[in-house]
């Protein structure tokens, strides 16, 4: 079993040759404990004809399958759901081949009939036959028989998610949703490949984005939200038990591989086995909830007449066969219209393309795309412009609002920055509002109605103008040296990280605000701003939480120059080489410096270097607001329909509200500049998302957009 999960991890990664070898040594060992007629056999014989069929080497495959299928012919009862595989695998081999289709659509068909017969008509195995049958209809251009069978194969799929969902770890939630995303690809693919296809599988379409957009964040925070406000005892220990576990592990993730616990793997199964009683207590509350069942005319409901919610996605093309190639698309929703319009808008070879020619980072392609003087742009933001944005335009006639939710690539995209034509940027023409999935918009007018009655937030902690410099030591005692470093530097640094003055000028400012309408306002700086003062604020943290800082993401990078306990110490940055996403996004505090040379903190001492997976264990649900001041907080890695995997989505699992968060590196005076607008304006009256706006509007009077357009408000 071991060999064969491995070969498929190979597999998954399109190392074939190593997959093929590991494939063939489980078959020899199956081969001699069970002997060539056994089950097993036939299942290494199986696994070995998928590797082949996605070498393309369809003729080894059909031996294969042929082979598989006689054995189980004479050593299953006729009645068992396997002799369905065999069935469904010379199916989709013919059809991949291309080759035998009206064969290949008979052994479908059989497939189906005998799965809904042996496992029943809604069994996930019964939707799979569908949505494979569907992919030959569309090969052969059948699209009115592939239609009922995708929208079938969907209702099925979304049921089968709902009933599994409330007993599994988020890391389980997210092995889930990839293995079931394919169809979802498929689904996408049918539009793009038939433009004439029915209003009712493209309303069907976006009702599955829907769904599945940041559905285990959605699922994951739903249940941490119910778990906090429990009074069960049961219950509190429970979660307190797994916030100790997870902080466990974070202080190791902190450590050189050859320094770790020996028992690690015991603490992750630990956390992970709590994570799942944890969601188990919850799943009574989660059948009742409707936050993940929205559909397409709640969205509607919640919008305003002179506003489009458009859904962005990427997926994966199919066209007789599965691609390589990515392709976005846009669906766009307009409150008095029956029917989502698909608007196919490019290949992601050609975004990169233009991304690889404006910059190495995100810094060097913010200049190139935004500009970084006064009403300029260039030739890549005019292509860009065109790609991204100019497709939908003919269907944004008499809209003033635009409520989104990126996909993929698009997420490192300052929306309000495009350029428009005639010196105007997006900005300039519409209202836009950034959202982790449009499904928020069904429960907006409430949030819209608290944010005006309270006329502003009751409280705020402020961090600012952080001591980098400290030494493991000095963080333990408390020590207040000053910082080495005083340049005037971008929230955003290198090997170490230099001081950060406007910072501390920023926060004393919005305090002073804070102060003339008599609203508590805690600040902390120097050695005070630091990362136990951030953890302190766990289960009582304030309305807003502001903190102006370094921030830092670091991109993934290949498994072999990862830290895998080959004996890297003292020199090593540990953030650098994680696995996790969450540890490769974070925020520098007091002391941070130590820790980022790869210097070992004292034991029991934080090391001044706030993770996403460290904020993702506390209980923030308090606080409405959180301000990044910093940089690239808004970046993390891609994870397919979940998003980005960075700080937002840690903020959220904390169970804070609202985001303001940066693109790229900003600049230290005019991000300061900026956050002191907006929050002027936003004690002065206005909406958390109006003041956001005002604020911005007024530094482009003055800025070019790459000084002040990195931020972007994410509900």
């Amino acid at each position: 079993m071991a060999l064969n999960n491995l070969a498929a991890v190979y597999e998954e990664q399109k190392q074939f040759d190593q997959a093929e070898k590991l494939y063939r040594q489980a078959m020899e060992i199956r081969k001699n404990v069970f002997g060539e007629n056994h089950n097993e056999y036939a299942i290494s014989l199986n696994n070995l004809a998928g590797l082949f069929i996605n070498k393309r080497q369809f003729d080894q495959a059909e031996r294969m399958i042929r082979s598989a299928n006689a054995i189980w012919e004479k050593s299953l009862p006729e009645n068992s759901p396997t002799m369905a595989i065999g069935l469904n695998n010379l199916a989709a081999l013919y059809r991949k081949w291309q080759i035998r289709l009206k064969e290949s659509e008979q052994l479908y068909l059989q497939a189906i009939e005998k799965r809904k017969k042996l496992l029943g008509e809604n069994h996930p195995l019964t939707a799979d036959s569908e949505n494979d049958l569907a992919l030959l209809y569309m090969n052969l251009k059948e699209f009115e028989k592939a239609e009922p069978l995708l929208l079938n194969s969907s209702r099925k799929t979304m049921k089968s998610l709902q009933a599994s969902f409330p007993v599994l770890s988020e890391k389980e939630k997210a092995g889930f949703i990839s293995e079931n995303l394919f169809f979802n690809d498929c689904n996408h693919s049918f539009l793009f490949n038939h433009p004439g296809a029915s209003d009712t599988i493209v309303n069907n379409n976006v009702n599955l984005l829907l769904f599945f957009k940041s559905l285990s964040l959605a699922d994951t925070r739903n249940m941490l939200d119910y778990i906090r406000k429990s009074s069960d005892s049961v219950v509190q220990q429970q979660i307190a038990e797994w916030q100790s576990v997870r902080m466990i592990l974070s202080a190791q993730y902190a450590l050189p591989a050859s320094q770790r616990i020996r028992d690690l793997p015991d603490k992750e199964a630990a956390a992970e086995k709590l994570e799942k009683e944890l969601s188990m207590q919850s799943a009574k509350f989660r059948e009742q909830q409707s936050a993940l069942r929205v559909s397409m005319k709640e969205v509607q409901a919640g919008m305003d007449s002179d506003e489009a919610a458009i859904e962005f996605v990427s997926f994966r093309y199919y066209n007789q066969r599965q691609t390589d190639s990515m392709i976005y698309a846009a669906y766009i929703i307009r409150k008095q219209e029956g029917k989502a319009r698909f608007v196919p808008l490019f290949e992601e070879k050609q975004l990169q393309d233009l991304i690889s020619m404006a910059g190495r980072s995100a810094t060097g392609v913010a200049k190139v795309f935004y500009g970084v003087s006064m009403n300029f742009t260039s030739d890549a933001a005019e292509q860009l412009y065109k790609l991204i944005w100019k497709p939908l335009e003919k269907h944004l006639v008499g809209i003033k609002k635009i409520s989104f939710s990126p996909a993929g690539k698009l997420y490192g995209i300052a929306f309000h920055a495009l350029p428009a034509g005639k010196g105007k940027i997006l900005q300039d023409l519409y209202e836009l509002r950034q959202y982790v999935s449009t499904r928020q918009i069904a429960f907006r007018t409430t949030d819209q109605r608290n944010d005006r009655q309270t006329g502003g937030p009751a409280s705020i902690v402020l961090m600012g103008d952080a001591d980098f410099s400290m030494d493991s030591v000095s963080i333990a005692k408390g020590g207040d040296q000053e910082a080495a470093a005083k340049s005037l530097a971008s929230r955003g640094g290198g090997a170490t990280w230099p001081a950060l003055p406007f910072t501390g000028t920023e926060v004393d400012s919005i305090k002073k605000i804070f102060d003339r309408k008599a609203i508590p306002a805690k600040l902390y700086m120097k050695t005070e701003a630091s990362e136990a003062a951030v953890k302190k604020l766990d289960g009582q943290s304030p309305a807003v939480l502001h903190i102006a800082t370094h921030g830092f993401y670091v991109p993934e990078i290949i498994q072999s120059t990862r830290d895998t306990g080959s004996g890297r110490g003292i020199g090593t940055n540990t953030y650098k080489l994680a696995n996790d996403p969450l540890l490769r996004n974070g925020l520098i505090l007091a002391g941070g410096n130590y820790a980022w040379s790869g210097h070992i903190p004292l034991k029991g001492v934080d090391d001044g270097i706030l993770t996403a997976y460290e904020i993702a264990q506390l209980n923030l649900s308090q606080t409405k607001l959180v301000v990044l001041s910093a940089c690239e907080t808004a970046l993390g890695d891609i994870k397919g329909s979940e998003g980005v995997f960075g700080l937002q989505r840690a903020f959220k699992l904390a169970g804070s509200d609202k985001m303001i968060l940066s693109l790229w590196q900003v600049p230290d005076m005019e991000t300061a500049l900026l956050m002191t607008a907006f929050y002027k304006y936003w004690l002065g009256g206005a909406t958390i998302k109006d003041a956001f706006y005002q604020a911005r509007a007024a530094m482009r009077e003055i800025y070019p957009p790459f000084s002040w357009a990195a931020f972007v408000l994410v509900e």
